[in-house]
């Protein structure tokens, strides 16, 4: 009952969140890199098709996603949970093609092509057109505007803007940050620093300086040119019909018409491929049904996206639209966990406490962490300004107040001056900006609900470490439901309703509960305590006060709280 009102009062847009991966998804991996595809993600606005999807995927600074389709709803608007937000560019419907959202030092914006109307936009991200050019006149390629069919653009780090008509004649334009054009390249062949069928461009940052790699879709590669235009490389042999690329964390991934994603390492080497589809007759295949479609499998990869943690979004070329989730994983092989072997059984007898061969959670992208200001019957606990009711032994809490957080500082984990049992509470924490140390050594601290039942608290963004020993993890008992974690320096929330347990003198009659919720995720929900907090042994409960204090650990990283409150419930 105390988690319903909890996620009733909290986060009444819950119910229409998509609901969590059950596990049952198809797994696809790629060298170290483990997916788990999620089935219909995306929300499709008044449950009929999305549209014809020929575009791509791109995300803005805040995680909201843009995917085109040739309806009226030309760029549509998702949030990081699937949910559809909003759409713009009626006027663009049937031709948006190619697009990156550029952070400049105005503010953020959308640059598309468009092959139908021959020509290339800068919009804000709200729809507004603020620069239009049509084709090249000054490049002496084209008779006619109708001979310009650009497919992608991409905008360097000093601005200079690119232009691929790959469905035109061939070339690729240079245009400064102002629109005006600079110069043209490429040109139909197959010789190097020729193409055919530019289809897909991006500025690589993986190494400096940065190139622009070109999907060269008709010769079947990839061609690396340095920013005037002249070639440096060829990436070819694990190509079909490429489209386009993105990268994260130096992986390359290359969506291939024909029936798969492709991943490349930092060294331009194949990883894999992800999604292969055996079925030649369905790849590069436009007018494929439902009924053919199967989890797993791509029928024509157009477009593949990664989001800030690493999921990646595909998209096919399908009348009907298509885009799928590929949620990251962290689960290793078991000669590679993190963990122990030689740790006791928890009840049930299936995992070890620690167990470094357990399943950890997939990732899920939070929108944003919660920032809830405490209810009138709140007590607040910290407020930015002070750590007045804060103890470390028998004197007031002594870490660092400064910029509205207390940081951790070396002198000792803290507690509450107040006692609590059943209680809502709220906190908000940021790991340490400066990643150092792995696993258990990285941005670690937790929360101990009445001295003794721990929440942990970990710099838990790709960074391996035993499953229940997680961020969001009952530590050293129950895993969380999903890895919810932001980038290390990020502020992040938890939402906890936590029930205390109930002895009749040193007999237990009902084991604590706890729902936590992680940056609006639920990561535990309505569990059980099995007992104190233990490390590397079962946990075991002994006979306590009704009320006790909780508190913050220092495990020696310079942890930061604040909007620290609780309600006794």
């Amino acid at each position: 009952m105390l988690a319903d009102l909890l996620l009733c009062a909290l986060l009444p847009s819950l119910a229409s969140l998509p609901s969590p991966a059950t596990g049952d998804g198809p797994r696809l991996e790629a060298g170290p890199l483990r997916f788990e595809w999620i089935k219909d993600h995306f929300e499709r606005p008044g449950g009929g098709e999305l549209g014809n999807t020929h575009g791509v995927i791109v995300s803005d600074s805040q995680g909201f996603l843009y995917v085109n389709t040739d309806t009226e709803k030309a760029v549509m608007v998702y949030d990081a949970q699937g949910k559809y937000v909003r759409a713009f560019g009626a006027d663009l419907a049937g031709g948006v093609h190619g697009m990156v959202i550029n952070k400049e030092a105005d503010g953020e914006y959308l640059y598309l092509v468009h092959h139908s109307l021959h020509e290339w936009r800068k919009l804000t991200l709200d729809g507004t057109t603020v620069m239009k050019r049509g084709f090249p006149v000054e490049s002496g390629k084209y008779e006619s505007a109708d001979a310009f069919r650009p497919t992608s653009i991409a905008v360097a780090s000093d601005g200079t803007i690119f232009v691929a008509d790959g469905y035109g004649q061939h070339w690729i334009h240079r245009y400064d940050a102002q629109g005006t054009y600079l110069s043209t390249f490429g040109g139909y062949g197959t010789a190097a620093g020729q193409v055919n069928c530019p289809h897909g461009l991006l500025i690589d940052k993986r190494q400096q300086p940065e190139t622009l790699l070109v999907a060269d879709r008709g010769n079947h590669r990839l061609q690396v040119f340095d920013l005037q235009g002249v070639s440096q490389a060829l990436i070819e042999g694990m190509f079909r019909l490429p489209c386009s690329m993105q990268e994260k964390d130096g992986y390359l991934a290359v969506p291939d018409l024909a029936g798969r994603v492709t991943i490349l390492d930092r060294e331009n080497k194949l990883v894999g491929h992800l999604g292969d589809n055996p079925d030649e007759a369905l790849r590069a295949q436009n007018g494929v049904g439902r009924e053919k479609w199967q989890d797993g499998l791509f029928i024509s990869p157009h477009s593949a996206h990664f989001d800030a943690a690493g999921n990646l979004m595909v998209m096919d070329w399908n009348y009907l639209g298509r885009i799928n989730k590929l949620a990251r994983m962290q689960e290793a092989p078991k000669d590679e966990g993190v963990g122990y072997t030689d740790t006791p059984l928890l009840p049930g007898g299936k995992w070890m406490v620690h167990d470094k061969n357990r399943p950890v959670p997939r990732v899920v992208t939070p929108s944003a962490p919660t920032t809830t200001p405490p209810p009138a019957d709140a007590i607040v606990l910290f407020d930015g300004s002070d750590c007045s009711r804060w103890r470390s032994g028998d004197k007031d809490g002594t870490w660092k107040v400064e910029n509205g957080y207390m940081e951790v500082n070396g002198t000792g984990s803290i507690e509450t001056k107040e006692s609590f049992g059943d209680c809502q509470l709220h906190l908000e924490f940021a790991t340490p900006a400066k990643v150092e140390g792995e696993s258990q050594g990285r941005g670690n601290s937790g929360l101990f609900l009445m001295q003794r039942y721990e929440v942990q608290i970990l710099d838990s963004y790709q960074n391996r470490t035993y499953a229940d020993g997680q961020c969001g993890a009952l530590y050293g008992q129950t895993p969380p439901l999903v890895n919810a974690a932001m980038a290390p320096g990020e502020w992040q929330s938890y939402d906890i309703v936590f029930k205390a347990p109930r002895f009749d003198g040193a007999k237990l009659l009902t084991p604590a509960r706890i729902t936590v919720i992680h940056n609006g995720v639920v990561v535990q929900m309505d569990q059980e305590f099995i007992g104190a907090t233990a490390h590397r042994a079962v946990a075991q409960y002994t006979a306590h006060a009704a009320e006790l204090p909780f508190g913050l650990q220092d495990h020696g990283n310079p942890m930061r709280f604040r909007n620290v409150w609780v309600r006794r419930l």
